[in-house]
Order: C-alpha cells, then sequence, then structure tokens
C-alpha cells in the first residue's frame, strides 16, 4: 500500500514541476546579464567576443560547431524572457555572435585546402587544380559574406540600441570594438579575384558563387 501512495505522490509531483514554467519564461533579462552569460560560452569554447579576427585569434575549427549550437540554445532561452528593447538586443548580439563564428569557420576550411586553392601563390596555378581553386573560392567567399554581415549588424545594435544601459560599453566603440573589425576584408576580396580571374579568363571556367 505504501508503494502505491509514494507512486502516487511521485506522479503528482512530476505533473506539477511539469507545468511549472522554466526560469526563462517571461523572466526580466537585462543585456548586461545576457552579455555577461554569452561571456561564459565564449570562455567555455575558449575564445572571446573581442579578439576574434579573421586570419589572426580565430575560434578553433573543432570548437566552431558546438559554440554554434550552445548560442542557439542561448538565444532560444533569450525568446521566451519578457519582451523589451534588452531582449531584441540580446537575440541580435547573439546571432552577431553565430555569424562571426561562421564567417571564421569558412575562413580556416580554405586555408586548410591550402596553396592548391590560391592562384596568387607564388608556386603558380594549374587549370588541373579547378576544382581545389573553385572550392577555396566558395568558402572564403562566404568568408567573406558572413564577416560583412556580422560587421554591419553589430553597427545596428550599436546604434538602434544605444539607450539601453551598457550596450554600447560591452559591444564596444572605437578602440574597444572587437578585433573583428580589424582584418582587412580586401585581402579575401583579392584573393576571390584572382582565382575568379584564373578560372574564367584562363581556364575557360564559368564561376558560379555559393
Amino acid at each position: 500500500m505504501k508503494k502505491f501512495v509514494f507512486l502516487g505522490i511521485f506522479i503528482s509531483l512530476l505533473f506539477i514541476s511539469s507545468c511549472t514554467p522554466s526560469s526563462w519564461d517571461n523572466r526580466e533579462y537585462y543585456f548586461s546579464e545576457g552579455f555577461a552569460d554569452l561571456a561564459k560560452l565564449d570562455a567555455k569554447h575558449n575564445t572571446s567576443f573581442y579578439t576574434e579576427r579573421l586570419n589572426s585569434s580565430m575560434i578553433a575549427l573543432d570548437n566552431i560547431e558546438p559554440f554554434i549550437a550552445d548560442v542557439e540554445e542561448f538565444r532560444e532561452n533569450v525568446r521566451k524572457t519578457r519582451d523589451g528593447p534588452d531582449k531584441e538586443a540580446l537575440v541580435n548580439f547573439a546571432t552577431v555572435r553565430i555569424t562571426m563564428a561562421l564567417s571564421q569557420k569558412n575562413f580556416q576550411l580554405a586555408q586548410k585546402i591550402g596553396d592548391i586553392g590560391l592562384t596568387s601563390d607564388e608556386s603558380g596555378f594549374s587549370c588541373g587544380e579547378f576544382e581545389y581553386i573553385y572550392e577555396a573560392s566558395n568558402l572564403y567567399n562566404k568568408s567573406l559574406v558572413y564577416a560583412q554581415k556580422a560587421r554591419s549588424d553589430l553597427d545596428t545594435i550599436l546604434y538602434e540600441y544605444r539607450k539601453i544601459p551598457h550596450v554600447q560599453e560591452l559591444v564596444g566603440l572605437d578602440e574597444n570594438k572587437t578585433k573583428f573589425y580589424y582584418f582587412h576584408l580586401g585581402n579575401i576580396k583579392n584573393i576571390l579575384k584572382s582565382n575568379e580571374r584564373a578560372l574564367t579568363e584562363i581556364c575557360k571556367i564559368r564561376v558560379v558563387k555559393n
């Protein structure tokens, strides 16, 4: 009899807990809190929003997908919180962190192809290497697009949510900006121009950017 009583209590508690809103539901959640929680995710994956920069201080390639998964989970939790400008700013900032990571992912995948994917390297190139050149171009182009979007969206956050306490201070203005701004995207554009010219004019291969 005692077993049935215990089982009934356990089921009742389980039902009550399943009906209880999570700690995120309609919670007041400020931008500064969310920024701090995202910084913890940075530390977990051995990176930092402030220091990430293409071709320099990048998230380790093996860490990028787990990092994105964690930020996506964070973003979904933020969407459960109370509506307001802080919520909007945090959702958008989390999206920027994902975009920055995708830029770094594609850049590193392009680098892994090596000089065989470039037409501007000292050893020259062969049209027989067109598959590597084409793949490298696609990856560098994706990295470029993501990088441009991340920078643009960061600028938008800094302007549109400038009245939210600590947004400009935490995201950073002027010399306090993330190092992600300081990689010269013209370097990628030069690679793309060189590769496209070689494939279209020399190798007579039509280039379609993905």
